[in-house]
Formats: C-alpha cells, sequence, structure tokens
C-alpha cells in the first residue's frame, strides 16, 4: 500500500499576554475628601507582561460616559504572570458634588488610548478596561460639638447651687416631676 505523505505546514501562533481590568473598590466617597480608588489588573492570556504598563482610570459625572470628566494614570512594573497573574493598581481621587458618580479603569493605555503590550487580536485589545462601577458620593458629616464644659457652681445632681443658706420650706408647691417642695423667703 502506498501512503501519501505531503507536508503540511501548520503556522502556530505564539501565546500573548491578553490584559483585563476588575472593578473598582471602594464603591462609596465624600464629597470634597480624597478617595484612593483601587482596582486590580489581569492577565488572562498565554504570555507574561512585563515592563512598565500603564493603566488609566477614567472618572465619569454621568451615567452616560459620553464624556469623561477626569483621568489618572498609575503604572505596573516588572511581570504579570500568564493566566493567573494579577496586580493591584490605585490612585486617589476627589469628587467636588454629591451623588452617584462612575469609575472605571483600562488597563495597558494611557490617555490617549494608546497601550505597549501587544495583545494581538482586537478583541484581545478591546477587553482592556473594566466596567463603570457607581460611585456613591455623599456629604461629610461633620461631627458634633463637644460637649459644654463642666458648670463650676453646679450641685452633684446637675442643678445649680446658688449658695442659698438657711432656706425654710412652709408652703407646699408641687414640681412638673411629681415632688414636693416648699420654699419660703
Amino acid at each position: 500500500t502506498n501512503v501519501n505523505l505531503t507536508p503540511k505546514t501548520i503556522n502556530c501562533a505564539a501565546p500573548l499576554p491578553d490584559l483585563t481590568a476588575g472593578a473598582i473598590t471602594p464603591s462609596s466617597a465624600k464629597k470634597d475628601e480624597a478617595t484612593n480608588f483601587s482596582a486590580t489588573i489581569s492577565n488572562v492570556g498565554g504570555a507574561a507582561a512585563s515592563g512598565t504598563i500603564t493603566h488609566l482610570f477614567q472618572f465619569d459625572e454621568d451615567a452616560n460616559h459620553g464624556a469623561v470628566n477626569a483621568t489618572r494614570t498609575a503604572n505596573t512594573t516588572g511581570l504579570i504572570a500568564p493566566l493567573v497573574g494579577n496586580v493591584p493598581v490605585s490612585t486617589p481621587y476627589t469628587f467636588s458634588s454629591i451623588g452617584t458618580k462612575y469609575i472605571r479603569v483600562c488597563a495597558d493605555n494611557n490617555t490617549s488610548f494608546v497601550g505597549t503590550v501587544n495583545e494581538g487580536s482586537p478583541a484581545a485589545e478591546g477587553n482592556n478596561c473594566g466596567g463603570w462601577t457607581p460611585i456613591t458620593v455623599t456629604e461629610v458629616i461633620p461631627p458634633p460639638p463637644p460637649p459644654p464644659p463642666p458648670c463650676p457652681s453646679c450641685g452633684p445632681e446637675g442643678g445649680t447651687n446658688i449658695g442659698v443658706d438657711n432656706v425654710s420650706i412652709s408652703v407646699p408647691t408641687v414640681k412638673t416631676d411629681g415632688t414636693h417642695y416648699n420654699i419660703t423667703f
């Protein structure tokens, strides 16, 4: 039996990294106070990502995300292992008004949406941004005022000691709390 063995060429692409961004924490902030917001960058691709990688935080004041109000970047350095690599990123931000705001992180993107890690396909590059996380921003509630200083002329039950001596009791009077007292002057 003749077997025809025709050589075939198989092209195998080298595995590439694939960076994604997780949700933002915390999900609340106080108006006019800096809050440190964090997310996790994960490498779900088949190769490590290494070097200095810039990640983009986007801050939005409304839910339509048509325009982003502010951006910040955070860098990671070193190696993000394939398939299981996770690195934290964080940046402080101060919201100037109350309400529901939104933040997301885009892995391997600078403010111009240009990355440095070759992830290969557009699909792998297109999953770099995490979802928009709603952030509840509330007013700062000031602490209650301190209690007043103790009264130097107060008696042990909190009443005022007016320094009267030799009071005689004569006419019955009923106080609002039901106790009786008589005072003669």
